[in-house]
């Protein structure tokens, strides 16, 4: 006895095809999906390696304030003159040209005003270049104790004493101590671009 046998009208192979497409489709987007998550990372590991690096602009500017003579660092006159400034200072930082201005960015003001002057450290082992720069928080250019230079300085102590509380204890005569602004740029890799800033008392 025969039996008639049906046509094949291929259906199955046109759906088995577009299931492959989606597959497909759905593989690339998951292989891009982890490069871009990859790239996100990276990126932000050479961030914060950057912004690591700019603890070491600070401690070397620090060292540099320790081993200088604060009352022979009075250089510059009232604004933007840094050319008798040793570099990466300025004994008059604390005026408002002294920060950007209004919708300016830190890194358009650093390379206006201060990428030229600034102290730049020779690039570490993870391609990060420091550059530092010291404000000395004063409206004027003048020493520590002339009238013009109002500094912005820590609480004068008349006298202090130590643990002791019993009577004849020795005093202490303690002086102010003059604020520093210490401005970090830090380039790394990718153009990477981190600023870290330190208030300081000395």
């Amino acid at each position: 006895m025969l039996v008639a046998q049906k046509k094949q009208s291929g259906l199955a192979l046109v759906i088995a095809l577009i299931m492959l497409v989606v597959m497909t489709l759905g593989a690339i987007a998951m292989v891009r999906s982890m490069d871009t998550t990859t790239l996100i990372a990276g990126n932000l590991a050479f961030r914060q390696s950057a912004t690591y690096a700019g603890d070491v602009g600070v401690e070397n500017a620090i060292a540099w304030l320790n081993g200088s003579s604060k009352e022979t660092l009075t250089c510059g006159a009232i604004g933007n003159d840094l050319a008798v400034c040793p570099a990466g200072y300025k004994s008059n930082g604390g005026n408002t040209t002294d920060t950007p201005s209004a919708g300016q960015t830190w890194d358009a003001f650093w390379m206006e005003n201060l990428d030229a002057s600034a102290v730049k450290l020779p690039e570490d082992a993870s391609k990060n270049t420091v550059s530092w720069f010291i404000h000395r928080l004063c409206a004027g250019a003048g020493a520590l104790t002339a009238s013009g230079s109002n500094c912005v300085e820590t609480p004068s102590i008349a006298s202090a004493s130590g643990n002791s509380k019993r009577s004849g204890t020795t005093k202490f005569q303690a002086s102010s101590q003059v604020y520093y602004r210490i401005t970090v740029r830090v380039a790394g890799k990718k153009n990477t671009v981190s600023y870290v800033q330190a208030i300081v008392a000395l």
